[in-house]
C-alpha cells in the first residue's frame, strides 16, 4: 500500500478456499522490552467465517505484536456478532 511517501508491505495468508486466515506486517511501535520506537512485526489470525450479506467474513480476529515469534501475546481479541453495511 501506498499514501504519499509512506509505504507498507502487508502480507496475507490465504486458506485453499480463498479466506485470509492470517495478516501480517511491520509496525511503527515503542512496546517492547527497550521501550525503543521502530518497527516490529504486527498481525494475527482470522477465523470462524460467516456470511454477511453476501460477503464471507472472519467473525473472530486475534491480534499482538511479535505476531510469528516467541513473545507474540494478541492483546486484540474480537469476536463479531453483528455486521451491517452503509445504504445509499
Amino acid at each position: 500500500f501506498r499514501n504519499g511517501e509512506l509505504e507498507q508491505s502487508i502480507d496475507v495468508t490465504v486458506a485453499e478456499d480463498g479466506r485470509p486466515t492470517q495478516v501480517s506486517f511491520l509496525r511503527w511501535s515503542n512496546a517492547n522490552v527497550d521501550a525503543e520506537y521502530r518497527r516490529q512485526s504486527f498481525g494475527g489470525t482470522l477465523s470462524d467465517f460467516e456470511d454477511f450479506d453476501g460477503y464471507r467474513l472472519a467473525t473472530h480476529v486475534e491480534v499482538g505484536n511479535f505476531f510469528g515469534e516467541d513473545s507474540y501475546f494478541p492483546f486484540f481479541i474480537a469476536d463479531v456478532d453483528k455486521v451491517s453495511f452503509p445504504t445509499r
